[in-house]
C-alpha cells in the first residue's frame, strides 16, 4: 500500500519520527514553516482535488516574477502564467492522470520510486520584451490523508537537462516510465546499459574530471575518452556531458568509481599492465597497430597514445 503522509515526508527530511497526528488534517502553518526551513529549493504544495495552492515558498524560481498573492488567488490557472505554452498541456494532463496512476500502482502493490518532470518556465523581466526560458527539474511527492491522494509537493530546481517530459523511475528494475500526454499512457523504457569502460569514464566525469584528466587516469588517449562520451550521449539521447550527468542522477543510476577503492585500483593496474605487455610483444613481432587494436578490443588512438608517451615502443 502506497501511503506518503506529511509525517512520512517530514521524517525523511529531518531523519527522525515526527508525530503530528493530533494536528488538524489540513496542512497547518507549522508544517509549512518546517517544510520551508528544511527544503532549500523552491517548492509549493498543491491540493490536486481543489486545484488550489496550499503553500508557495516565496522563492522567485517558481513565481517567475509574480507574487505569492497572485499565485494563491489564481490557483491552478497560475500554471498558464509561468509554464511554457508548449509544455503546459503535458503538465496539466499529467496532473489529471496522477490520481489514476497512483491508484493503479496501489492495486498492483507497486511502490513508485519517484515521479519527476522536466519542463520550461517563463521568467519575465521588465527590461526584456520576451520572457526567458528556464529549464527546470520538478521532484514530485504525492501526499495522502486518510489513504486518499490529496496533495502534491513539487520541489523545483534549475537543470541543464532538456528532456522535456513527466517520468516515473524504478531503478530496482533498471527502467523508467515516460508519460505520453496525447495518449495518456505510460510507456516503460529500459535504462541503457553501459560497458565497463563507459561506466569508468562516466564515473570520473561525474566527479569533475576532464577528458584529458580521465585519459591520464586510465592510461588512454583523450580521443578515446571522447569516443566513450560520444557513445554514452547516444545511448542516453543527450546533447552534452553535463546533461548526461544530470539525467542519470534523475534516473538514480549508480556509478561505481573503481579508482576510489585501493583493491579495484590495483586490479585495474594489473589489467592495464597485462594489456601493455601483450601489446608490446605484438609490436615486437611486427604486428600492425590496427591488427593489435582489433585483437585487444582497444582503439588505435590509445595504442598510438601509449607509443607517443613511451609506454610501449614500436
Amino acid at each position: 500500500m502506497i501511503k506518503n503522509t506529511i509525517e512520512d515526508i517530514l521524517s525523511k527530511y529531518v531523519g527522525g519520527k515526527i508525530d503530528i497526528a493530533n494536528e488538524q488534517k489540513s496542512i497547518s502553518m507549522q508544517r509549512r514553516k518546517v517544510f520551508s526551513s528544511i527544503i532549500t529549493d523552491s517548492f509549493y504544495v498543491l491540493d490536486i482535488v481543489q486545484k488550489q495552492f496550499i503553500y508557495i515558498k516565496p522563492d522567485d524560481l517558481f513565481l517567475c516574477g509574480h507574487s505569492v498573492k497572485e499565485a494563491m488567488e489564481l490557483g491552478y490557472d497560475f500554471f498558464s502564467r509561468v509554464i511554457h505554452p508548449e509544455d503546459l498541456p503535458l503538465w496539466k494532463i499529467f496532473l489529471e492522470n496522477l490520481p489514476q496512476k497512483m491508484q493503479s500502482l496501489q492495486e498492483n502493490r507497486t511502490v513508485p520510486e519517484a515521479f519527476f518532470c522536466l519542463f520550461r518556465l517563463l521568467r519575465k523581466y521588465s527590461f526584456l520584451k520576451e520572457p526567458v526560458e528556464l529549464y527546470t527539474y520538478h521532484r514530485l511527492i504525492p501526499i495522502y490523508e486518510d489513504l486518499t491522494l490529496i496533495y502534491l509537493i513539487d520541489i523545483i530546481s534549475y537543470t541543464n537537462c532538456k528532456k522535456i517530459g513527466c517520468y516515473l523511475r524504478d531503478s530496482q528494475y533498471s527502467c523508467y516510465q515516460i508519460f505520453n500526454h496525447k495518449t495518456q499512457r505510460w510507456k516503460i523504457r529500459a535504462v541503457p546499459s553501459l560497458s565497463k569502460s563507459e561506466t569508468r569514464v562516466l564515473s570520473l566525469s561525474q566527479i569533475g574530471q576532464s577528458s584529458f584528466s580521465i585519459g591520464n587516469t586510465l592510461g588512454v588517449s583523450e580521443s578515446t575518452i571522447q569516443s566513450h562520451m560520444a557513445s554514452i550521449k547516444r545511448k542516453f539521447e543527450t546533447s552534452n556531458s553535463r546533461e548526461t550527468l544530470e539525467w542519470i542522477s534523475y534516473l538514480n543510476i549508480q556509478l561505481f568509481v573503481q579508482n576510489d577503492d585501493r583493491n579495484d585500483r590495483s586490479i585495474s593496474k594489473v589489467v592495464i599492465n597485462r594489456d601493455i605487455g601483450q601489446i608490446q610483444q605484438a609490436l615486437n613481432e611486427g604486428k600492425s597497430i590496427r591488427s593489435i587494436a582489433r585483437r585487444k578490443n582497444i582503439s588505435e588512438c590509445t595504442i598510438r597514445y601509449w607509443i607517443k608517451k613511451g609506454i610501449v615502443k614500436r
